[in-house]
């Protein structure tokens, strides 16, 4: 019998494949990497909008992303990761994941899930001021990863640079760091993928 790889189950072999590289790099810590301290997770559910991040391969490309974190009936949390693909899009496309605390002790600290059996490790490092935290910094312990994200479209210019700054003395490679278009005039920017 004769077996043909369509472009289906190629594209889902090397999504496969990625996530495990993912998970790789995310297992092989050089130190310790310190979380935010006091995160409350009640504050901190809720819209975030994907201010900037290290391009990888399943967020590359993706505009006005945010993500939305909630509580679910079964004591995880929802991960939806929202995107379109070009500005002229109508509709969001939508990633669904699952995301909890292994300790539930330290809500900085998370597991999260959106292609089972992979899990990636998702630290806060970072939360602003505000009821509901102005933005946040995430991210990987192998430092392969990092996320900004406000609570609005936009971040000032010093918030920034701030959190740049703390990310760069926690040892990820902020020169990798690409800011999302939320809006049309942002696509094709300096700075922005």
């Amino acid at each position: 019998m004769r077996h043909t790889l369509t472009a289906r189950h190629a594209r889902l072999v090397l999504l496969l494949l990625g996530a495990v590289l993912l998970g790789a790099c995310a297992g092989t810590p050089s130190k310790p990497l310190p979380a935010a301290r006091n995160v409350d997770l009640d504050r901190y559910l809720g819209k975030w909008y994907v201010i900037a991040n290290i391009p990888y391969f399943a967020e590359r490309g993706k505009l006005a992303s945010y993500v939305i974190y909630r509580r679910r009936p079964d004591g995880r949390l929802d991960d939806l990761y929202f995107y379109k693909k070009s500005f002229k899009d109508k509709t969001y496309s939508e990633w669904k994941g699952v995301a909890w605390l292994p300790d539930p002790r330290d809500p900085a600290r998370w597991k999260v899930r959106f292609i089972w059996p992979f899990t990636s490790d998702y630290t806060i490092l970072d939360v602003g001021p505000g009821p509901a935290y102005d933005y946040a910094l995430i991210g990987l312990p192998s430092r392969e990863l990092l996320w900004i994200f406000a609570r609005t479209p936009t971040l000032d210019a010093r918030t920034y640079a701030l959190l740049l700054d703390k990310a760069r003395a926690l040892g990820f490679p902020v020169d990798q760091v690409k800011k999302i278009p939320q809006t049309q005039a942002e696509a094709g920017q300096p700075g922005f993928q």
